[in-house]
């Protein structure tokens, strides 16, 4: 069994009066690690204008090119290539008819260690199920059984990396 392990590094370094900040959680216990990861896929996809579907899950579906088993997954991240054009990530819940839209900016990256979101029901108006003011948050949440992205513009390059149990 492998485990992933997620470091953090940040460094600045402000030319006008030779500040510079340092940060890493590599090696130190704020590191992420996450148990029995047995495979992965890693690969680079070119991603035009429209919502493209790079990875599909299922409560004991057959693990192939693309479609994962929900129980067992573990980790995906996604990585903006390009320099300028910015992704929009969707995870669908076809079963909630729920969605949520996420922007990768150029250069960036997101990840994700579950497939559960919270999502407003409602896409045109205010929803019950939240109510301002109070502690009424119920009801939004959603699983991703779909990940799809397009880009703002042109094809895009984007790094991806899902890893899962056996």
């Amino acid at each position: 069994m492998g485990t992933l392990k997620l470091s953090i590094t940040e460094n600045i370094n402000i030319t006008y009066g030779g500040y510079e900040y340092n940060y890493t959680t590599s090696g130190g216990s704020d590191d992420l690690e996450i148990a029995n990861v047995d495979a992965y896929q890693a690969q680079t996809l070119s991603i035009p204008t429209a919502f493209t579907q790079v990875a599909k899950f299922a409560s004991g579906a057959t693990q192939v090119m693309g479609t994962y088993d929900s129980a067992k997954f573990k980790y995906m991240r996604f990585r903006n290539t390009h320099g300028s054009s910015t992704l929009t990530l969707q995870l669908s819940d076809s079963t909630n008819n729920k969605q949520v839209n996420y922007k990768i900016a150029a250069g960036e990256a997101m990840y994700f260690t579950s497939l559960v979101f919270d999502c407003n029901a409602l896409t045109t108006e205010a929803s019950a199920l939240v109510t301002q003011g109070t502690q009424n948050v119920t009801a939004l949440a959603a699983t991703a059984d779909e990940v799809q992205i397009k880009s703002s513009s042109g094809t895009v390059s984007v790094d991806t990396l899902i890893a899962y149990d056996l």
